[in-house]
């Protein structure tokens, strides 16, 4: 596999997997404060909702975000396999101090500064934080979702070629 295609198998998983959790997260979950549904609820109201208490399919969207996010990350930045544990570890403890932001309510928004309400994608903060609800499954979702991510990277990456690494026996 060339690099291009490699990283495009990266960017492409990483993107399928995002949109599939968005979609699990707008069919299953109620109506919550994800920055995305602010701007696709309105498109989508009239859509059943599915209420399901499985812990799959509940976790599924954040397991999703830690799956997609290294993926399309590596396949932007075009890092080279050392790069991949860094940024999976990134994701994963990106995501775990968000959802520890739900727990810590209060201390969370108030370490938000207040020029994030005039930013798109980050005025919607403190109702994350607030309105969301800390869930000790998500935080295990979190860390299979940067394992796997890790995996499929380590798996779409180029053999190193030994012949061309010299050999130490002459």
């Amino acid at each position: 596999m060339n690099s291009t295609a490699r990283y495009s198998t990266q960017l492409i998983t990483g993107i399928v997997s995002l949109t599939i959790g968005a979609a699990v997260y707008l069919l299953f979950r109620p109506d919550e404060p994800a920055y995305f549904l602010k701007y696709l609820s309105r498109n989508f109201q009239y859509l059943p909702k599915i209420h399901s208490r499985n812990f799959i399919i509940g976790s599924f969207p954040t397991f999703s975000h830690a799956f997609a996010m290294p993926l399309i990350s590596m396949g932007l930045l075009r890092l080279e396999k050392p790069g991949a544990a860094g940024m999976c570890i990134f994701w994963v403890w990106l995501n775990l101090c968000f959802e520890a932001g739900q727990y810590f309510k209060k201390i969370s928004v108030s370490m938000i500064p207040q020029i994030f309400e005039s930013i798109p994608v980050l005025e919607n903060m403190n109702d994350y934080f607030l309105n969301g609800q800390f869930d000790i499954a998500d935080c295990l979702s979190i860390l299979m979702g940067g394992g796997l991510a890790y995996w499929v990277i380590s798996r779409t990456m180029p053999k190193p070629n030994m012949e061309s690494a010299g050999s130490i026996i002459s």
